[in-house]
């Protein structure tokens, strides 16, 4: 990995106002949580790498700030007090930047873009870096709250990396953000006609316990549920906790395993979307229900087959490969929507080599039951 560039992108000067944002109850559960990571990969053979640094760099680098007059929070920080005395905050202030890396890579295109199993270390070089740092006047965290590298893969393609805290926006908003700059890099849109499109911000062992519960936790967009409803464009989190609930014993059972899988969610999406009392109902004993459970019984999801990440076009057509390389280290499995498929997805799963050559195997065996 050569880098050929690194810079910070700042909203056009005068564009945006310095801003304090407090947190909302959306977005506090996730100030723990480490940042996310997500790559598009995109092929293209006539990039050499004079073109990218002579045409594409400098286009970039203006596209990203046009978009960010619209989507400031990226540039911004995440303010985390050193005692109780405050709450932790969003700063953005006049300058403030987003970290934009720009690299070339000798790695095999063709594989990494591949469907068959890969080496996770290799995705981790394309994922910028994010560093928190402390200010020593006013002893407080700060935490950058966005990155972006942009690789090129000379005569195959490029790969944007982006790296985001998930208290700035859940995958909904910050896949609005992704589309809005790759719209601008191709088209050039003005203010009015993004405004159109976007918003400004106001492994278990077979000796387990058959009575043990297993738990299987989920998000699920309320943008559209709440009163009055949020709207679609909306910038930020929104998003419902949902948790299925099954024995171990219960998933064990050769026969019925998957289906009372199936159920549990389904249940447990009807239980939260179908809440007489509104889709928070609950929502106070949130964080405390999710704390109580066993981490090693808890299996997460990452993504949403309903955020197209084969949408965002930067003018060399839909990406070739998306993936969430988060998972690498949360141990959640992503999910997307299938790129050449209307209507199936895309699973990702990143387990150690022994592990995930076990998983493949149980995985084919018990389709094959299915099918």
């Amino acid at each position: 990995m050569n880098v050929i560039e690194h810079c910070r992108i700042s909203p056009p000067p005068g564009t945006v106002a310095d801003q304090l944002l407090p947190l909302t109850f959306f977005d506090i559960p996730f100030i723990p949580l480490p940042h996310i990571q997500k790559l598009l990969f995109y092929e293209f053979h006539h990039h050499s790498k004079t073109h990218f640094t002579d045409t594409l760099i400098p286009h970039l680098k203006h596209s990203l700030s046009l978009t960010l007059k619209h989507f400031f929070p990226l540039a911004a920080n995440l303010i985390l007090p050193s005692s109780n005395s405050s709450n932790p905050q969003i700063r953005y202030a006049e300058g403030d930047s987003v970290s934009l890396v720009f690299s070339e890579s000798s790695d095999d295109f063709n594989y990494l873009t591949g469907n068959q199993e890969r080496n996770a270390d290799q995705f981790h070089l394309l994922i910028p870096q994010i560093t928190n740092w402390s200010d020593s006047v006013t002893t407080v965290e700060v935490v950058p709250l966005a990155a972006i590298q942009v690789t090129l893969f000379p005569e195959s393609g490029i790969c944007f990396g982006f790296a985001y805290h998930h208290v700035l926006a859940d995958g909904k908003a910050f896949h609005g953000f992704m589309k809005s700059w790759a719209s601008i890099s191709k088209f050039g849109w003005s203010d009015a006609e993004l405004l159109g499109r976007s918003t400004r911000v106001d492994s278990k062992n077979d000796d387990d316990d058959d009575d043990e519960l297993e738990y299987f936790g989920f998000t699920a967009d309320c943008r559209g549920r709440l009163d009055p409803p949020m709207p679609a464009t909306y910038f930020g989190n929104c998003l419902a906790f949902c948790f299925a609930r099954a024995t171990h014993g219960q998933l064990m059972e050769e026969k019925q395993g998957f289906f009372v899988a199936a159920e549990s969610i389904g249940a447990a999406i009807a239980e939260r979307l179908h809440e007489p009392e509104g889709v928070l109902k609950g929502a106070e004993t949130w964080l405390s229900e999710l704390k109580s459970l066993k981490m090693d019984r808890l299996r997460s999801i990452a993504g949403s087959p309903k955020i197209s990440l084969y949408e965002p076009d930067f003018g060399w057509g839909r990406p070739r490969k998306t993936e969430i390389i988060s998972i690498d280290f949360t141990g959640a499995f992503s999910i997307s929507e299938c790129r050449d498929s209307q209507g199936d997805v895309e699973f990702g799963v990143s387990l150690p080599k022994i592990t995930m050559d076990a998983f493949a195997s149980i995985f084919v065996n018990d389709l094959k039951k299915l099918m």
